[in-house]
């Protein structure tokens, strides 16, 4: 998820996402563009952090991180 999506902030979104209890276990990576917003990710709850741009095969490996425990 974006940090800056349009008319939204995607922080509160994944706040919003981990404090309910019905999605709260919904793995969400934080993107953007501004690097300095690595921090921010711990804060809003997200599980991991991505700076654009970004390698499309280190977004597989978070992406994979993420997943590898969920049984299928």
């Amino acid at each position: 998820m974006d940090v800056y999506l349009s008319g939204m902030d995607g922080r509160k979104i994944c706040k919003q996402i981990k404090e309910d209890d019905k999605t709260k276990y919904i793995p969400v990576i934080i993107f953007s563009a501004n690097k300095s917003m690595k921090e921010v990710f711990t804060e809003s709850g997200a599980n991991d952090f991505i700076g654009k741009p970004f390698n499309m095969d280190e977004l597989y490996e978070k992406v994979k991180n993420q997943t590898s425990h969920i049984l299928y």
